[in-house]
């Protein structure tokens, strides 16, 4: 999806009710892949601090990573989750109890508000011209900061990629957490229609948002 339309597209999935739209929403907001959101637990979260912490054996590349993936959470984000029901361990519980949400649920909640009156999709890939889909949405993200001007390393760690060789890897001892954090707030406030100036959040350097 053009992340241009990011606002449009997500004013009206706040139109929608029940978890999948929920779940959906988060996914805008955090840059994650679907199975990481929905397989998200409370135990994960903590919303204080505003952080979400997944253990490396829920993230893809679990085989050869060790350490989790941190998340810096919105304001945006933490409202969402706190107004959720607490149903159990899963934040985005599904029907059987005890499961969390289904994976196919926000995709058919995607299909069903991306028609508009003609049928026809009302958001698509901008390069494959194919109806938008939940994990598209984390090219959206990516789209939107590398045009935005933010480090190539800062967006990969955000979308829990692996940033680097091995090598380097071995002698990294950060993963940019609170300059994600700017980030991922400006993406956040981008999504919700604000015209975002300088990141001023970011110590090393002052970025000017696309607009």
């Amino acid at each position: 999806m053009d992340y241009q339309q990011a606002p449009q597209f997500l004013a009206a999935l706040r139109q929608r009710q029940g978890i999948a739209a929920r779940a959906l929403e988060v996914t805008l907001l955090t840059g994650l892949r679907t199975g990481e959101v929905i397989g998200a637990r409370w135990a994960e979260i903590d919303l204080e601090r505003e952080t979400w912490v997944i253990p490396p054996e829920r993230l893809k590349d679990r085989k050869t990573r060790t350490e989790p993936h941190r998340v810096p959470l919105s304001p945006q984000v933490v409202a969402i989750l706190k107004a959720l029901p607490r149903l159990g361990e899963f934040v985005f519980a599904g029907l059987r109890p005890g499961k969390p949400l289904s994976n196919m649920a926000m995709l058919r909640m995607l299909k069903d508000m991306n028609r508009d009156e003609s049928g026809k999709p009302r958001w698509v890939d901008p390069k494959s011209s194919r109806p938008v889909t939940p994990h598209g949405l984390r090219a959206t993200f990516r789209t939107w900061g590398e045009d935005a001007g933010f480090p190539r390393d800062l967006l990969e760690e955000a979308l829990g990629h692996q940033v680097g060789t091995a090598v380097e890897r071995a002698y990294r001892r950060t993963d940019g957490f609170d300059r994600r954090r700017a980030i991922m707030q400006a993406w956040a406030d981008f999504c919700n229609g604000k015209r975002v100036g300088r990141v001023a959040a970011l110590p090393s350097f002052s970025l000017k948002i696309a607009r």
